[in-house]
């Protein structure tokens, strides 16, 4: 037995075991009320205030709250909340006297603060995968855009119903500076521009041979590129006044585009594993950078346009210094991912990287010290993309499950160590499915308590 807990009254009592199992006893006569499962060991205990939840961490890094007086369901778990983050086990759980938050101190040498009653917002609608979502300049608007055929312009704050355009299947979307168009790549190799509320702009001549992977504006709004799996990136005149130039420097699908801050270059990356950075001007290849073990999905300037970070197939996120020379442009390897890394965005005032994958979670890094800050497991299945409000207060991810979700990270330094996450969500037992992508162990027969 590794832990014990009584209830806040007195009439209960819990006990953790190694074999994963949490049983909650009558303390007067020892009859056994509840078995819960975990999905490692677990370390410690923990009962709210109220005396209605019931915390325990455990080895795998997990903290798993149960309702208990939630109905139990057939397996008897009932509603419970998983909350992720640390990357060791959970050795100690304090609630809040209100109830409302709950401490964890792990043997990464961190301690969190987290919110289990605020669960991030689910936008739904879609009917299949959403491959990526962008906020609006003034923070008014989220669109996401979906293998469903469908881009859904969602208000905010509310987050009411939205309003859906039939684009045809999107590869990519991106909202001019000024707020007033969205650009569109499809996967036909076409390109389009709808307005704000909804209605169609116009169709942009000169389609790519295959899918459009990536859009994005210049920061005048002057200019939009856009990058194809037919290798080719084309940087137009986003009034449409002159052809398309077209950028030849890739070996094979071009998958992320993105336009530096002063506007004077774009950076491109693709499945031949390279990053190229061009002077859009002259149409002059400035730099090729190179070190990803595999395909290199996506690739984001830092707001003051200083470092490039770029997510790969070889699950790994990468910084670079473009202006360095040699080998000083790779700067750092920010590893911790479990598979492909979908995308990465930086936060509007660079203090912070997110990153998603298809190991279904977001990361949060400080890019400053090249060290992690945060794992929240959010989605059902992988997520492919994400965006941060204009106030740095939000941050949208979008997934295969259907789903776009909104949460709230902490403000950089704000408690200096301490991380405030609002990363629960409802969780029955794990499938077999999520245990194979959690690399969780596989489920053990859960005793029955004895009466």
């Amino acid at each position: 037995m590794r832990a014990l807990a009584w209830s806040p009254d007195g009439a209960r009592l819990a006990s953790a075991s190694e074999d994963r199992t949490v049983v909650v006893r009558d303390a007067a006569t020892g009859r056994g009320l509840r078995a819960l499962t975990s999905m490692d060991k677990v370390d410690c205990l923990a009962w709210s205030p109220d005396g209605t939840r019931l915390a325990a961490g455990d080895r795998h890094r997990n903290v798993r709250i149960w309702d208990l007086e939630a109905d139990p369901g057939a397996d008897g778990e009932g509603t419970a909340l998983w909350i992720t983050g640390h990357r060791d086990s959970v050795r100690a759980l304090a609630w809040t006297p209100d109830g409302r938050r709950l401490a964890t101190a792990s043997r990464d040498r961190t301690l969190a603060v987290w919110e289990p009653a605020a669960p991030p917002s689910v936008l739904r609608g879609h009917t299949d995968s959403v491959w990526q979502n962008a906020w609006s300049p003034d923070g008014g608007r989220v669109a996401s855009a979906s293998e469903d055929g469908t881009v859904r312009l969602w208000p905010a704050p509310e987050f009411g119903p939205p309003r859906v355009l039939a684009t045809g299947q999107c590869g990519d979307l991106a909202w001019s500076p000024d707020g007033s168009l969205l650009a569109v790549g499809r996967r036909d190799g076409t390109a389009a521009l709808w307005r704000r509320d909804g209605t169609p702009a116009a169709e942009l001549p000169g389609g790519h041979g295959s899918e459009v992977s990536a859009v994005c504006w210049s920061p005048d709004g002057s200019r939009l590129a856009t990058a194809g799996r037919d290798g080719l990136v084309h940087v137009r005149d986003a009034a449409g006044r002159a052809p398309a130039r077209v950028l030849r420097g890739h070996d094979d699908w071009v998958t992320g585009a993105d336009w530096s801050p002063d506007g004077r270059r774009l950076a491109t990356c693709g499945t031949d594993r390279r990053i190229v950075v061009w002077d859009v001007r002259t149409g002059e290849r400035l730099r090729t950078l190179e070190g990803h073990g595999d395909q290199v999905w996506q690739v984001a300037w830092s707001p003051d346009g200083r470092l490039l970070a770029t997510g790969s197939r070889d699950r790994t996120v990468r910084l670079w210094a473009p202006d360095a020379d040699g080998a000083a442009a790779a700067v750092a390897v920010l590893a911790g991912h479990d598979d492909r890394v979908q995308d990465v965005a930086w936060s509007p005032d660079g203090t912070r990287l997110g990153s998603v994958s298809r190991d279904r979670t977001l990361r949060l890094w400080d890019p400053a010290a090249a060290a992690p800050v945060a794992v929240v497991g959010l989605h059902a299945d992988w997520v492919n993309g994400l965006s941060w409000s204009p106030d740095g207060t939000r941050i949208a991810t979008s997934s295969r499950d259907r789903t776009v979700r909104l949460w709230t990270p902490a403000a950089p330094g704000s408690a200096g160590r301490l991380l405030r996450l609002a990363a629960g969500r409802v969780l029955h037992p794990p499938t077999p499915e999520q245990r194979r992508s959690h690399q969780l162990p596989p489920p053990e027969p859960v005793p029955r308590p004895r009466g």
